[in-house]
């Protein structure tokens, strides 16, 4: 057998580069295709593009659990345990979708520290 590689052998590392190429191209593509996603959501644009699912499968999880239990409740056999899940399905839904899911937080003032000093004191 000879020193120089085969035809098969130039052909297979032209089929591996081949590939290797293609794997590179579909990581841009997909980029691509997350960026522009994220722009069609940011401009409100959903609804002119038709037969495009704009939405990750965990939101599309949160959105049929949430439909699910609205039927559960709609029948009358919605339990405590339905009302635990749809409360976890909502703030999921919200963070998912990037909205605040504590509403009720106060915001706290930021005090000086001789205000924090008169506090302690009058306790004393």
């Amino acid at each position: 057998m000879s020193k120089d590689k085969s035809d098969n052998e130039y052909l297979i590392e032209d089929l591996e580069f081949q590939i290797k190429a293609m794997k590179e191209s579909m990581v841009d593509i997909g980029t691509e295709n997350r960026i522009l996603k994220e722009i069609i959501k940011l401009n409100d644009l959903e609804s002119e593009i038709g037969g495009i699912c704009l939405i990750s499968d965990e939101e599309k999880i949160c959105i049929r659990g949430i439909e699910y239990l609205a039927k559960l409740f709609d029948s009358g056999d919605f339990t405590k345990d339905d009302a635990q899940t749809y409360d976890i399905l909502h703030k999921n839904l919200r963070m998912i979708r990037g909205l605040s899911s504590d509403q009720k937080q106060k915001k706290i003032k930021p005090q000086s520290k001789a205000e924090l000093l008169s506090i302690v004191n009058a306790k004393k």
